[in-house]
């Protein structure tokens, strides 16, 4: 019976990891600092942490905006629902399915899009405005 289990868990794990990277929003089911999560990647409003093998590597922008508001783009079928322990005000359903996730003004003018790209990996790219003026925007990456 446990080699019958494990062989289900095996299936659905790598069935999961073939699905295409979304994005949910943060509602209480993971760190509070998190806005958005998938899968093992946390986004922040400066900095992403992805987990591989149980160890973080941490993408941080250098010098940009803390307050930047995080927006959810291009919504995808499908909810999670996370019914841990006993308290139902802990519980939280319905929980949607993003595909993109823009960071406004993370520099003055300059946006940040996170998505999954066609392998399902963790893409990133900046979105200047018209009057954006010409900035460096250093990453660093532990």
């Amino acid at each position: 019976m446990k080699k019958l289990a494990l062989f289900a868990f095996i299936c659905v794990h790598a069935r999961l990891i073939a699905l295409p990277l979304w994005f949910e929003p943060s509602q209480g089911q993971t760190y509070p600092s998190v806005q958005f999560q998938s899968r093992d990647i946390y986004l922040r409003a400066t900095s992403a942490a992805i987990h591989i093998g149980g160890s973080p590597i941490f993408f941080r922008l250098e010098r940009a905006n803390a307050n930047a508001r995080a927006e959810a783009l291009e919504r995808l079928p499908g909810v999670s629902n996370y019914y841990l322990g006993n308290d139902p005000k802990k519980w939280r359903a319905d929980v949607p399915y993003f595909a993109r996730i823009r960071n406004h003004d993370i520099f003055p003018g300059i946006d940040l899009i996170y998505y999954g790209n066609a392998s399902g990996n963790l893409e990133y790219y900046p979105a200047c405005r018209l009057k954006a003026k010409e900035s460096v925007c250093p990453f660093d990456s532990r």
